[in-house]
């Protein structure tokens, strides 16, 4: 039992890492600062494909690490949220 860590290039076909696996942890994320279309990419479209490739595979299990808003506006402190779990479909949409 452990974990590797599996790179890929999110702006492109990444199914290969999912070969051989049982569970996905995405920790993957976009900076502000890269502009919309990154941050769509990665916080967004890498992620829906991460489920549509975990199915394909039948993963058992996939956990999303999100920081979406951790900083408050002006500070360096978290802001403090509850995470909930959710079915992720890989045709589900994305807010602009």
């Amino acid at each position: 039992m452990g974990a590797e860590i599996a790179l890929g290039d999110l702006n492109h076909d990444f199914s290969h890492v999912f070969d051989d696996i049982t569970h996905v942890v995405y920790a993957a994320g976009s900076a502000e600062t890269e502009g919309i279309h990154e941050e769509r990419a990665i916080d967004c479209d890498a992620v829906m494909r991460t489920a549509d490739y975990a199915k394909r595979r039948r993963v058992q299990q996939i956990v999303v690490v999100s920081a979406l808003s951790a900083l408050l506006s002006g500070t360096h402190r978290l802001r403090a949220s509850c995470a909930k779990p959710m079915r992720m479909s890989s045709n589900a949409a994305c807010r602009s």
